[in-house]
């Protein structure tokens, strides 16, 4: 799974710290995952990187699943 974060969702901030969760539908289907089915399941921590919006900086980061 890639996962993405591109200058214009960033919006001119700066960022130092990324968490991934994971959720349960309250009904399959529905797309409803209420916050208390969320965890968190990956953190990451770095410097602290500033976003311009003129810029094409952005961030990317993979997970691979193993089952």
């Amino acid at each position: 799974m890639t996962l993405s974060i591109s200058n214009t969702e960033i919006r001119g901030a700066s960022l130092n710290e990324i968490a991934l969760y994971s959720g349960r539908e309250t009904s399959a289907g529905s797309g409803v995952f209420p916050t208390n089915t969320l965890q968190m399941f990956s953190r990451l921590t770095f410097p602290t990187e500033f976003f311009p919006l003129v810029s094409s900086k952005a961030i990317e980061y993979d997970y691979y699943l193993y089952i």
